[in-house]
């Protein structure tokens, strides 16, 4: 199976980091060539992941919470809270938060409400509650999950090495590379950060605030992947 010779590339990366053998980056482009041609004869050209990482997507049942007390609200009241303008790029904020399960409707629907997974963070009643709900979210786009669990939780290895398992194994193709690595791997680095500030505040004995609860400024809004990725 290909995660198993990916556990395989893991234990190279592992002994040697910096660098594959010879003789194991001669097997990498061979069946990256193999890759390239299934992945011709599979591809749909559909991105399989939500285009915008956790922090941004949870903006939208944020506004929703503080502005229009938790009810369901128009798409274009949403837009005017977050600042953010009726565009396409609105659109993938709104399905972003629909498919980590944050909120029901898009853009393009004549409401946007709370769904559970959303109602749970913006509403969570303890700091362990609301990466729950961040988890939950994670884990509802089928791809992170399998990705996840091929990977036994462990950390993604360099694109360049992942590349040939995104094709063969999970057959996304190749325009949407990239973009998963940097989505993937911000989700991932952002649960990390909530579950360690978590422990640092309670091994202290410090209270842990929540942060979907904080009040939401335009200031602090910056769709920060947006900006850097251009998506």
């Amino acid at each position: 199976m290909e995660c198993e010779e990916m556990h395989r590339q893991l234990e190279i990366l592992d002994e040697n980091p910096k660098e594959m053998g010879e003789e194991e980056q001669e097997e990498l482009e061979e069946q990256q060539n193999s890759g390239e041609k299934r992945r011709r004869e599979k591809s749909k050209g559909k991105r399989p992941f939500p285009t915008y990482i956790l922090e941004d997507a949870i903006k939208v049942p944020q506004v929703i919470r503080q502005f229009n007390g938790g009810n369901p609200w128009s798409p274009d009241e949403i837009a005017k809270a977050l600042e953010i303008g009726n565009s396409n790029k609105y659109y993938s904020l709104t399905a972003s938060s629909r498919d980590y399960g944050f909120t029901e409707g898009t853009r393009s629907t004549k409401t946007i409400a709370l769904a559970s997974i959303g109602r749970s963070i913006v509403y969570a009643r303890s700091a362990e509650e609301e990466i729950n709900g961040y988890k939950q979210a994670f884990f509802r786009v089928p791809l992170f999950k399998r990705v996840y669990e091929c990977y036994d939780e462990r950390t993604l290895p360099q694109i360049r090495y992942l590349k040939n398992t995104l094709i063969t194994e999970f057959s996304i193709d190749e325009e949407f590379q990239d973009d998963f690595y940097k989505v993937y791997q911000a989700n991932s680095n952002f649960l990390s950060r909530l579950e360690e500030t978590i422990q640092n505040k309670s091994l202290k004995g410090e209270k842990v605030e929540i942060s979907s609860n904080k009040e939401h400024s335009a200031d602090a809004f910056i769709l920060g992947e947006l900006k850097k990725r251009q998506l």
